[in-house]
């Protein structure tokens, strides 16, 4: 039916006509027989209002969560002062419903888990503003092509935007309805609106909807129902049967809203989508509801071809490689995981190695008598330590020419001098450019009698007490 649309007060004060057709129905699925939907399409202070809601949450509280958003968003709607922006407007009211949903679960035991789907459209002078929260859906029929508005805040469709699933894999995907994002799921939402408004222009229509059509009808089948600018509110109910023929699996609920303007365009010859293959003029098999008028046949009448040729109506996107990209990115984290074992098995190796280095170097010193801790003394006389040793008489040297007479000197270090018959006799080892004295560290000196035959003039001759 027509519904009479006053703009915003401005420049046009002229009034024009928008047509809006709304139709729900409880579908086929004898589970779902409580119609957990709601809609409403009419006029505020600050423009057109068309407004879908799709609960969840069992069927008390799913019928609940729908029906209090739709209200409050009105009810925020005709509070507000006029000469708000259109956009913030639409997207406060929402996050007031938001707020009144989750408060209702929350103070209400049986509802706890409720929740709710929204899409809105608010038509003004400007243009139309688009909302949404969820997998309801909004689509722009405009020159001869249908196009999707919104994106589901939805998990599959997050795979479709990572290009692990096609859009033909989504819509037949066992999680193709576990949503992300839903008024009373938490206290705040984030609610998609579209950066501007859409431009008016003649005949546009938008049709928000419920998933329980989007699920069956695909855009092809929204341009050959209103290809032949049918009336607005025969063309809802048209959908809403049609969708039960392909199955009803859930509740369907659609608005419509059509600008002024426009008439009559060709459909596509042809289209990829294989739900076309339920005719749309065939009668539906149940009865229908009281108080709504029985869908009349609809045939479709051929149109001479256009001046300009028309584009197809729906362009299938490109196929991705969906399990192809998961095997490979599974056969990288291996190899980079094998990869990291060896490397750090390689370090660990490298570790050992240069620990037992280490170890061995700093052991070889304390194999070997320092030049310093040992003297040349008798084979009866005690090895020296590194503690202070209690001072003891040793024996005298003998004057003799025999070599073994000194077995503890260190091989590192230099030869001392020999003494024959009381007379040095110098060392002929020690390098042409090298002192004796410079490279033999101090002696220490015995407590005794000195070597028979010294020379205590010479300082390295005397007797020194051991530190």
């Amino acid at each position: 039916m027509g519904v009479p649309y006053a703009p915003i007060p401005g420049p046009a004060s002229t009034r024009t006509q928008l047509e809006v057709g709304t139709c729900t129905d409880s579908g086929r699925e004898p589970s779902k027989q409580v119609n957990e939907d709601a809609a409403l399409a009419r006029e505020t202070a600050h423009g057109h209002l068309a407004v879908v809601c799709d609960g969840m949450g069992g069927h008390v509280g799913g019928r609940e969560a729908s029906q209090l958003a739709v209200e409050t968003i009105f009810r925020t709607f005709d509070e507000a002062p006029p000469g708000l922006a259109p956009q913030e407007l639409l997207a406060h009211a929402i996050r007031v419903a938001n707020h009144a949903v989750f408060t209702k679960g929350q103070t209400t035991p049986e509802l706890a888990k409720m929740g709710s789907t929204c899409v809105a459209v608010l038509t003004h002078a400007g243009g139309s503003e688009v909302a949404h929260v969820g997998d309801s859906r909004v689509y722009l029929i405009t020159q001869g092509q249908a196009y999707q508005v919104t994106k589901d805040h939805s998990l599959v469709q997050r795979l479709v935007d990572a290009n692990m699933l096609t859009p033909e894999q989504a819509s037949n995907h066992p999680n193709a309805n576990q949503i992300t994002n839903a008024l009373g799921m938490r206290s705040e939402v984030d609610v998609e609106v579209r950066p501007q408004p859409f431009p008016p222009a003649p005949g546009d229509t938008f049709l928000l909807c419920s998933d329980g059509l989007s699920d069956e009808l695909g855009p092809a089948d929204f341009l050959k129902i209103l290809a032949p600018h049918p009336p607005i509110d025969l063309a809802a109910r048209q959908l809403v049967d049609l969708a039960n023929a392909r199955g009803g699996h859930d509740n369907i609920t659609v608005v419509l809203v059509r600008l002024p303007g426009g008439g009559p365009f060709a459909p596509p010859a042809s289209s990829p989508d294989a739900r076309l293959q339920t005719p749309i003029a065939t009668p539906p098999s149940f009865p229908v509801p009281g108080g709504v008028a029985p869908t009349a046949t609809l045939e479709m009448v051929a149109q001479p071809p256009p001046a300009t040729p028309i584009a197809p109506a729906f362009v299938p996107p490109p196929v991705y490689p969906s399990a192809p990209i998961a095997a490979d990115g599974a056969r990288k984290g291996k190899l980079g995981l094998l990869v990291a074992i060896v490397v750090l098995l390689v370090l660990l190796a490298g570790g050992i190695f240069a620990a037992l280095r280490l170890r061995s170097a700093s052991s070889e010193p304390s194999t070997s008598p320092s030049s310093s801790d040992t003297e040349p003394s008798d084979s009866a006389a005690p090895a020296p330590t590194k503690k202070k040793p209690k001072p003891k008489p040793t024996a005298a040297a003998t004057d003799t020419d025999t070599p073994s007479e000194s077995p503890s000197e260190s091989p590192s270090a230099p030869p001392r001098p020999r003494t024959t018959g009381g007379h040095a006799m110098p060392t002929t080892t020690l390098e042409p450019t090298t002192k004796s004295t410079d490279l033999a560290p101090e002696p220490t000196a015995k407590l005794g009698a000195p070597t028979s035959g010294a020379d205590l003039s010479r300082p390295d001759d005397h007797p020194k007490t051991m530190k």
